[in-house]
């Protein structure tokens, strides 16, 4: 029989939402997901150890972008007030202007009494 001073502490949904600092919601659709271990005590009782959590934080870890733009600060996308970003899409002007009497057509046709 294990020594209880070996046992892992366990921790219900609210206490490890609040170790992780988020939702009771949020983590359970992450356990739902597979994002995070977890023991299944009898049928229904969900609980989390220690390790699940820190198991979980770890692959959290989001490594920081290199700085592309030799320390400006600035995004090389996105522009500035002083040289704005190159127009996007097609020019004003180059799409067709729809016509009146065809969207009415159009719209009798398809909310016409089925025949």
């Amino acid at each position: 029989m294990a020594d209880v001073a070996t046992l892992p502490k366990l921790y219900t949904e609210a206490e490890a939402a609040e170790e992780l600092g988020v939702s009771v919601a949020t983590l359970r659709r992450e356990r739902k997901r597979r994002r995070i271990g977890f023991k299944r005590i009898g049928q229904r009782k969900v609980k989390y150890t220690d390790a699940h959590l820190a198991e979980y934080l770890e692959r959290q870890d989001v490594e920081p972008c290199p700085d592309e733009t030799s320390g400006s600060g600035k995004s090389a996308d996105t522009g500035s007030p002083a040289r704005p970003s190159p127009p996007t899409g097609k020019s004003p002007g180059s799409t067709p202007t729809p016509d009146s009497g065809e969207a009415a057509a159009l719209a009798r046709q398809i909310f016409a009494r089925p025949k």
